[in-house]
């Protein structure tokens, strides 16, 4: 069996578990427990674990484990903002108008999957390779944290509608408010879901 196919497939496996909400922030991961889960030996896994560190889905700090990233109310506000901040710019640097292709309906993790297609829409259309590969990465880093917002926030559809009814109308100045309002509105929200993570 090739390794680089079982480290593929081990690491598949794991993400699944990690954007469905499996983990709670800050817990550890036990490496035999989940090698045994996935039946696998544990080299697989380590290797696909330290691709997370990478990807800061997770953290191994100072080689203590590997661990889900807590939350706290600083780092969430620094990545929401960055979130803000990156997409605007890929607004900024947006390719010549041609159809958009909406966001299409989201899975259980409805609130999560679709403002990730919703953000990633904004990143297809920019022309600056490196933004669409940051709006992934915060994607990934706030999904769970997105899946607790539909508590916060019962009309969260209808901020995904505008946003994404403002790129289908070619309206980059709507875009960019809605987009603000939209952070604007989880920054102010960041200690009640925190305590909700918890």
């Amino acid at each position: 069996m090739n390794a680089g196919a079982t480290t593929e497939r081990i690491y598949g496996a794991i993400r699944d578990r990690l954007m469905s909400g499996q983990y709670r922030p800050g817990a550890r991961i036990d490496l035999p427990a989940l090698a045994d889960e996935l039946m696998s030996s544990v080299t697989p896994v380590r290797d696909a674990l330290h691709l997370m560190v990478g990807e800061q889905l997770l953290e191994n700090p100072s080689g203590e484990g590997f661990h889900i990233p807590g939350v706290s109310v600083p780092a969430l506000s620094d990545l929401y903002s960055w979130n803000c901040d990156i997409l605007m710019l890929a607004l900024r640097n947006r390719a010549p108008a041609e159809t958009d292709t909406p966001s299409v309906a989201g899975t259980d993790r409805a609130c999560a999957d679709r403002t990730a297609q919703c953000f990633s829409r904004i990143a297809r259309r920019s022309v600056n390779s490196e933004l669409h590969r940051a709006i992934a990465s915060v994607n990934d880093r706030l999904h769970c944290v997105r899946m607790v917002e539909p508590r916060q926030f019962p009309g969260w559809e209808n901020e995904l509608a505008g946003i994404n009814q403002a790129l289908e109308d070619q309206d980059l100045t709507a875009a960019r408010g809605r987009l603000r309002s939209y952070h604007r509105r989880r920054l102010t929200a960041l200690p009640a879901m925190v305590r909700i993570l918890r």
